[in-house]
């Protein structure tokens, strides 16, 4: 498909938007395995990790909350528990 519209394969970055709140407690995904982005800082970090391996460059979150206090403590919290395992693991 990337050739047919003059793309280069290799350029074109893949991306994954994550459509429910990241959450420091494992949740069940429909299959009943655990859902991505749920869990502990290591969970998420493998995450990361395999979707990395698949190809995926970029991830969006929903760190938000109806609270901008809460808002900021959970990016702070990711960034401080989670960001350094993802690193460690590249």
């Amino acid at each position: 498909m990337s050739e047919k519209a003059g793309r280069d394969p290799a350029t074109i970055d893949v991306a994954l938007t994550v459509q429910w709140p990241v959450s420091w407690e494992a949740q069940k995904a429909t299959d009943g395995s655990r859902r991505v982005f749920t869990g502990s800082a290591a969970d998420m970090a493998q995450d990361a990790a395999v979707l990395t391996g698949l190809g995926v460059s970029h991830v969006s979150l929903q760190l938000g909350t109806d609270s901008l206090e809460e808002t900021c403590a959970r990016i702070q919290r990711f960034g401080e528990d989670v960001q350094p395992l993802v690193r460690a693991k590249n």
